[in-house]
């Protein structure tokens, strides 16, 4: 009985490959392509889509690559702490801390811009070199968070908050500058919003 019914699949599926009716089975009528009008115009993308998207994107690429090497380490029955590889992954997830937060924040003032202007203004421009800076912060210390232990030979461990925890000079140096690289930038949209003209 079993060997009937694969014998059956087999020559279906082979009468259904030499059928006269597949190319009106397989086919799709196609519309010419439209073109574009002269009416047809597209704004660039906001100054704060920009930086959300760029945030986004960074916040679920790290996590999506811890989950999966999490997920690897499981299969292979390895404890996490004894990878590298997700010790690293899990710091620069931890530098993530901010980007839900400020991404809510260049939401609320971009719509405080839009209920100023009616709907046809942007933010003044240093908010949006602003905005820029705090996306490229959480960016570049994410990256450095991933690169030092591959250049070292000790790991960066960070707080709950995603911060740096140094103990050198030179590495309380480098965590203040982190630390004004993220906190003045976002100061400048909350000092552009109390500035609306």
């Amino acid at each position: 009985m079993l060997c009937r019914l694969v014998c059956a699949a087999v020559l279906t599926s082979a009468w259904g490959l030499q059928s006269p009716h597949q190319k009106a089975f397989l086919s799709t009528h196609v519309a010419p392509e439209e073109e574009m009008g002269p009416q047809l115009n597209f704004s660039p993308m906001s100054t704060t889509m920009q930086c959300i998207l760029s945030l986004t994107l960074q916040y679920f690429v790290i996590y999506t690559a811890l989950g999966v090497t999490r997920t690897v380490l499981d299969f292979q029955k390895i404890a996490h702490d004894s990878s590298g590889l997700q010790k690293a992954l899990k710091h620069a997830a931890e530098t993530m801390f901010y980007a839900p937060m400020v991404c809510m924040m260049f939401v609320g003032f971009r719509m405080r811009v839009l209920q100023l202007t009616g709907g046809k203004g942007a933010p003044q421009e240093y908010v949006q070199y602003a905005m820029h800076a705090v996306t490229y912060s959480i960016l570049a210390t994410t990256v450095f968070t991933l690169i030092v232990p591959i250049f070292t030979a000790t790991d960066l461990e960070t707080e709950k908050t995603g911060e740096l925890i140094l103990n050198t000079p030179t590495k309380t140096y480098t965590k203040q500058c982190n630390f004004l690289s993220i906190f003045l930038p976002a100061c400048m949209p909350l000092f552009g919003r109390c500035n609306d003209n």
